[in-house]
């Protein structure tokens, strides 16, 4: 009955939205859902883990997950030897394992990702030992291979995102002067909608995000002072090459400094790109997060290393460091402004926070979950309102459906774990 339940509540929402389908949970990485009405500050005492099931090597990534399974890849062998990218599919309510498929890959198999789930089919970026990269689209029951798609290498694999029946990349030229392309291809036949260079030398590396049916991507060069925020329509303009539709600069660091990278996190419904700048200003290293676009002026928070972000609307949660480049995190949570709110009662935290039900998962150092109320204690420090033990390890990444977290797990016993209210 529960099974059952769970595939009504997913499909019942739209675009299958109470499940978690691309890393970040939909194509603007907020890393939170909506959709959590089980797990909540007034039951999340409750949770007790459910299953466990063993993986072949630790996964950095959050796993994905549909109405019928957990999905999860992992690269085995980089080390030496031949390297297989090893794509695995669990009952997300059992953890029996329904498929499991080891693609050989070649020494490109740093490029490897799992992209997106949806509509029982697997997305998956490919470097086959035959050479090259490529698109793989898995059969979501059986792991079957439906179709492969060349791509032209080299593409960023970190810029690859899929936003309905859009699946969208940053491709770049090995040779000087290192042109960079954004592309966009149909997700249902491959075929190449639109493209358009964002920068005409200097390689522009990182995450891409879409939201609103806009694709956000960095443009000009890493040491461009006028560099910015490009927004394109994801479905094209009825050309092959697009021109942007927005245009946002990014406020260069104060005082000017040459040894600046930046990554775009996240976009917010309003139109707020969240940007990560890293910067060594004088000796000292900085990871801050600066927010632009939007309604509002730039918004600038400054930190030693911002390691990862979630947000919802009105509120931002970072898991940062301050003091220097190696120091301990901090969970914080901030305003829609980025002006502090409350922060947690230890600093020991690593990796992407998630949110769901009004609560916030963040994962220790130490192996462990702890989970605090969104809306704060009251205090300006909180304490957990429950601490989840998946059983040791490194915690690589979660994700939240519908009633259920699932966490992928690395170290010596590599596993991905479930935990659930009883039922």
């Amino acid at each position: 009955m529960r099974k059952l339940s769970l595939v009504v509540a997913c499909l019942a929402a739209t675009s299958l939205t109470g499940c978690w389908l691309q890393p970040g949970f939909g194509p603007a990485r907020q890393n939170s859902t909506s959709t959590e009405s089980a797990i909540t500050p007034s039951t999340v005492g409750n949770v007790v883990p459910m299953w466990s099931a063993p993986q072949v090597a630790g996964h950095a990534g959050q796993p994905l997950v549909t109405t019928k399974a957990v999905y999860t890849a992992e690269v085995v062998g980089a080390g030496g030897g031949a390297p297989d990218m090893v794509v695995t599919a669990n009952d997300r309510a059992t953890g029996a394992q329904l498929w499991r498929r080891d693609l050989a890959a070649s020494t490109l198999s740093n490029f490897e990702r799992l992209l997106s789930v949806a509509g029982d089919k697997v997305l998956v970026l490919r470097a086959p030992d035959s050479g090259g990269l490529q698109f793989e689209e898995l059969d979501g029951a059986t792991g079957a291979t439906l179709r492969t798609q060349a791509l032209p290498p080299p593409i960023d694999p970190d810029s690859v995102l899929v936003d309905g029946d859009f699946v969208a990349y940053r491709s770049y030229d090995l040779d000087s002067p290192h042109a960079v392309t954004l592309v966009v291809r149909q997700l249902s036949d491959f075929s190449v909608v639109w493209s358009d260079q964002v920068s005409p030398s200097g390689l522009t590396l990182g995450p891409m995000v879409a939201s609103g049916g806009v694709v956000y991507t960095l443009f000009g060069n890493p040491d461009d002072p006028n560099r910015g925020v490009a927004g394109f329509n994801v479905g094209g303009c009825g050309a092959p090459t697009c021109n942007p539709v927005s245009l946002v600069g990014i406020p260069p660091p104060s005082p000017a400094t040459p040894n600046v990278a930046y990554d775009i996190l996240s976009a917010g419904d309003d139109g707020v790109i969240f940007i990560r700048r890293n910067s060594n200003i004088d000796g000292t290293v900085h990871g801050d997060l600066e927010l632009v676009g939007g309604s509002n002026p730039p918004t600038f928070t400054g930190f030693a290393h911002l390691d990862g972000m979630a947000t919802v609307p009105g509120a931002i949660y970072v898991v940062a460091g301050f003091g220097n480049a190696t120091g301990p995190s901090a969970l914080l949570a901030l305003n829609g402004r980025a002006a502090a709110q409350w922060r947690a009662d230890v600093i020991t935290f690593q990796g992407e926070p998630i949110v769901a039900g009004g609560l916030v998962y963040a994962a220790g150092t130490d192996g462990l979950i702890r989970i605090y109320d969104a809306a704060g204690c009251g205090a300006g420090t909180c304490t957990a309102l429950k601490v989840l033990d998946p059983g040791g390890g490194t915690i690589q990444g979660m994700s939240d459906s519908l009633g259920w977290i699932y966490v992928n797990v690395g170290g010596d016993n590599p596993r991905v774990v479930a935990f659930a209210l009883p039922t």
